[in-house]
């Protein structure tokens, strides 16, 4: 919200058209991943992921497994993705990356 203090506090006062429900379909742990897929469906965008093209996530946290996701949604051929950490290496190669090596 620009020029508004950020959501982290007790209290937010917004207009009703800057919010809405959660269908009863969806749960809560869904919904919570609303905010981290706008923000990897976002850098889809900026990135102009195209079909088979090569694509490379550094980082693969909530957003970078979301930001592969969505990538191979818009048809990404050859995907790389970066990280430390071996459990997230894993679970992008499961999910994701099948003949990741």
């Amino acid at each position: 919200m620009p020029g508004m203090p950020g959501a982290f506090q007790e209290f937010l006062a917004l207009d009703e058209k800057q919010i809405t429900g959660i269908p009863d379909s969806v749960s809560f742990n869904e919904a919570a991943l609303l905010e981290p897929m706008g923000v990897a469906c976002h850098a889809n965008v900026l990135a102009r992921t195209q079909k088979n093209e090569t694509v490379a996530v550094f980082r693969a946290g909530a957003i970078g497994l979301l930001t592969l996701a969505i990538a191979k949604e818009y048809g990404a051929g050859e995907s790389f993705i970066f990280d430390e950490h071996a459990s997230r290496l894993s679970q992008a190669k499961n999910n994701f990356m099948p003949t990741m090596r």
